[in-house]
């Protein structure tokens, strides 16, 4: 009983850290400071190159962001002639602080443009631009690089040890803790389902949950994706692998949706399917258990007969709760059924889209030296001594940020976890004045939690660090109050520059991001349903599914980050961020049919319905539609979703469910494309203005087309097919 206990402990913690990636980063961070320090006073070496080793360990740990051992190897010997570099340029500008708020801009120009080099040129600037700032911190002078210089080839090679033997990790291995976690949060979602359905009635907290959980499965997909699509480990198991999470995730998603559509039909506490219904909680539970276990301690007959619902559920049954046990039956099939070998081979990668990476990091080096050159100067006007922290904010702000709001949004996360951690560190300070081996207790701990936080919560990431400066300086007697004032006061002013810079030079909006990715996310569900249908005839096509699949997902992601300033509680804007939520929930169901058509191709084995390519035909020209006004004119009508702030499942469940009991794979699969033509034309009348305007949003959107000989308007499709239209209310241009 015991080791059952652990081991579901165990599993909840690894499905709460991925992979455990940050589990791992946090370790090797620690690890490699807490050996570089040892070293470093072994060797009694001058306080000075104690600092600098134990903060190139950290920043080592910070830049390296390769998934295989090879190309982290390859950064860091990179890394080491860079950050040698950059201490050598700021020794020598140390002296000087006039000169070097002059030359900081234009070193960090060249850092910041070495980003287009991908996440290797990413880790490469952060190496020279750190060391920068170490000599300020340390007021290096040139005749203490020697010294500098081998804290930093210890403090490398201590982190070289840590990271590929003491704590190392290799593909396949990442891998199988990924599945892991994923098998685990696919338990949690299968938890919550089994809750919801025993429930009997539809409750908006447990559908939050539900679609909480859904999300951090999705996210751990996404994941596994990264790492095949950086390091693929052979063709065939990469195929195999993406394909059975999609699978999986999609089959979880349905199942949930129509657990959701059993709870909104009013149930009498005794009628005759309230047995049925107990029944199928039983059976999500034990789907649970097959996952949790291992095959040999699987009940004998268990999963045969988990699968035997897809095809066949209990014909006693209502059709909601039919339709249920089919989709418990479907999730078996993806977790534990035989598939069709003609997915087997992975397609051939993409060559990467450099064009875009390489505009992005020159718009943003141009912003990152203005930024910088202004808050040198404003910085040295606030401390002549510490004018470097506004010019670090500045660097900070601008990594992994494409629009204005982002980079609006990042740094209100840095100053808000810099005052919360001023107030932190405050409490750490007077701890570690009463002791080293206290101080240095606090300053690991500091340090794992620096690593160990989640990216997205990126305040609670500056709030470690700040708690980190505060004991450090403690630890050194050199820790003052008006010195955590000063470094609120150094944040604010690099904030402010960084959005300065952003707002005046070459600026990208949030509206103007958000239409790039949204035409991005259309051409690829286009793509998608193009190639589901047609890999009913080619099975060339079949085999571009997974990448397509891969590709769908990468700019559901993409869209998902350029809304997220809209998209955030605290915009002020409550009616653009309701609609930003709200048009991020319906995209999301655009990608729940889309997922859903490529896993139900590989099923039908039939001649596909006429209905299936009358319906793609309509999802392409609605994708042609729409993607050439947005590239023409952009989205002209930025709030009129016709639906509330909801969740992606409460869409899902809202629309109409089909009144047959029985429904073949290629039924389902001409349903889920109607559905998502329906969702797309929802979509264009969210986003094109009004047909009274006489725009072309209305030609756009009023232009009929031919459709297997009949002509259809999307108009008098919307309004003639209301039960697909996932508004609550009819846009004005449609009602005309």
């Amino acid at each position: 009983m015991r080791e059952r206990s652990t081991a579901a402990l165990w599993s909840r913690f690894s499905a709460s850290d991925p992979g455990l990636l940050r589990l791992v980063s946090a370790l090797r961070a620690t690890l490699g400071v807490l050996l570089t320090l040892a070293v470093l006073t072994a060797l009694a070496q001058p306080l000075e190159a104690v600092v600098a080793g134990g903060f190139s360990a950290m920043v080592a740990s910070l830049a390296i962001s390769d998934v295989s051992p090879r190309d982290q190897m390859l950064t860091l010997l990179g890394g080491l002639v860079t950050s040698f570099a950059g201490l050598t340029a700021g020794a020598l500008l140390a002296p000087n602080p006039a000169v070097a708020a002059v030359v900081f801009p234009v070193l960090i120009f060249a850092a910041a443009y070495v980003r287009r080099f991908g996440p290797r040129g990413l880790g490469l600037g952060i190496f020279g631009v750190m060391m920068l700032f170490l000599a300020q911190v340390t007021q290096a002078v040139p005749g203490q690089l020697p010294e500098l210089a081998g804290a930093l080839g210890v403090a490398i090679t201590a982190h070289a040890l840590v990271r590929f033997a003491l704590v190392p990790t290799t593909v396949p291995g990442i891998l199988r803790r990924l599945q892991r976690a994923f098998d685990s949060r696919l338990g949690s979602v299968l938890d919550a389902t089994a809750e919801l359905l025993a429930m009997g009635r539809h409750e908006t907290r447990s559908v939050r949950v539900l679609e909480d959980r859904i999300n951090r499965l999705h996210a751990c997909a996404l994941l596994i994706e990264d790492v095949l699509d950086r390091c693929p480990v052979d063709k065939a198991n990469t195929a195999a692998t993406q394909f059975r999470i999609a699978r999986a995730e999609s089959a979880a998603r349905r199942l949930a949706v129509l657990v959701m559509r059993v709870t909104r039909v009013p149930q009498p506490p005794r009628d005759a399917q309230a047995h049925i219904r107990e029944h199928l909680v039983g059976e999500i539970r034990a789907l649970h258990d097959c996952i949790a276990n291992s095959d040999d301690a699987s009940p004998e007959g268990l999963r045969e007969g988990l699968l035997d619902y897809s095809a066949h559920p209990p014909p006693f049954a209502s059709p909601q709760l039919q339709h249920s046990y089919q989709g418990v039956g479907d999730l078996a099939l993806a977790l534990f059924g035989h598939h069709s070998a003609r997915t087997a081979p992975a397609p051939a990668t993409r060559e990467p889209r450099r064009a875009r990476a390489g505009d992005l990091t020159t718009r943003q080096s141009f912003q990152i030296a203005a930024a910088a050159a202004l808050a040198a100067a404003g910085g040295i006007l606030l401390s002549p001594d510490l004018w470097y922290w506004a010019v670090a904010t500045v660097w900070v702000v601008f990594i992994r940020v494409e629009s204005t709001g982002e980079i609006l949004l990042q740094g209100a996360r840095r100053l808000v976890g810099t005052i919360l951690g001023v107030v932190f560190g405050f409490g750490l300070a007077v701890l570690a004045d009463g002791g080293t081996s206290t101080g240095l207790c606090l300053l690991i701990v500091c340090l794992f939690g620096m690593f160990y936080t989640p990216p997205a919560a990126y305040w609670a990431v500056t709030f470690f660090i700040t708690g980190t400066l505060s004991v450090l300086t403690a630890l050194l007697h050199t820790f003052t109050t008006s010195l955590l004032v000063l470094r609120i006061e150094e944040t604010a002013l690099g904030v402010a520059c960084g959005v300065l810079a952003a707002v005046l030079i070459l600026p990208t909006t949030v509206q103007q991001l958000s239409n790039d990715r949204l035409v991005e996310l259309l051409l690829a569900l286009g793509r998608v349903t193009r190639h589901a249908v047609g890999s009913l005839d080619d099975e060339h096509l079949a085999r571009r599914l997974s990448q397509d699949l891969r590709e769908l997902d990468q700019a559901l992601e993409a869209f998902r980050r350029s809304c997220l300033p809209l998209a955030h509680p605290a915009n002020p804007q409550r009616r653009r961020s309701a609609h930003a939520r709200s048009l991020i929930g319906l995209l999301d169901a655009c990608g729940y049919h889309a997922r859903s058509l490529v896993a139900l191709a590989e099923r039908v084995e039939d001649v596909p319905p006429v209905a299936l390519a009358i319906a793609e035909r309509r999802i392409a020209s609605t994708v042609q539609r729409l993607t050439h006004h947005l590239e023409a004119y952009g989205s002209s009508a930025p709030e009129r979703l016709g639906c509330d702030s909801t969740v992606t499942l409460s869409l899902l469940a809202d629309e109409s469910s089909l009144p047959s009991m029985r429904i073949s794979p290629a039924q389902r699969l001409v349903l889920h494309a109607e559905r998502l033509d329906a969702a797309l034309l929802t979509l264009g009348t969210t986003l094109l203005p009004d047909a009274g305007e006489q725009t072309p949003g209305e030609v756009c959107l009023g232009a009929t087309r031919q459709t297997e000989g009949c002509q259809t308007s999307l108009r008098a499709r919307t309004r003639g097919n209301t039960r697909w239209h996932y508004g609550r209310r009819m846009p004005a241009g449609l009602r005309r």
